[in-house]
């Protein structure tokens, strides 16, 4: 919406981390969304490992763990932004999550504001 409707060339992304910090237990990640959490399941198998995984985000120094909801929500944002327009530059300024990859930049919230100062 930013880069097609606003024109807006720099997106920052705060706030949007696709994942819980690894201190909030399992138990708790169902009450964020409307999907039941798997009774019964092992949670070292690498089923369980694979919809739940653990990632690290090299350039924030810190684990998240997601659920699927957030596998398939952070999937589409990694891709989309792949694929944007090589004008349009997209900041994870969150300084957490597992928004990273290809077509992101990584910085502090701080640095953000004090390289892109209008």
């Amino acid at each position: 919406m930013a880069w097609t409707l606003l024109k807006i060339q720099t997106i920052s992304l705060i706030g949007i981390d696709h994942g819980y910090y690894t201190d909030i237990p399992w138990e708790k990640m169902k009450n964020y969304h409307s999907i039941p959490f798997p009774k019964g399941v092992d949670q070292k198998s690498k089923e369980f490992k694979k919809a739940y995984p653990t990632i690290y985000n090299p350039y924030f120094n810190c684990y998240c763990k997601q659920d699927p909801i957030f596998v398939y929500f952070s999937n589409a944002l990694k891709e989309f932004c792949k694929r944007k327009s090589r004008t349009v530059k997209t900041i994870n300024a969150t300084e957490g999550g597992v928004i990273f990859g290809d077509g992101i930049e990584c910085m502090t919230f701080e640095n953000f504001l004090n390289n892109y100062k209008r």
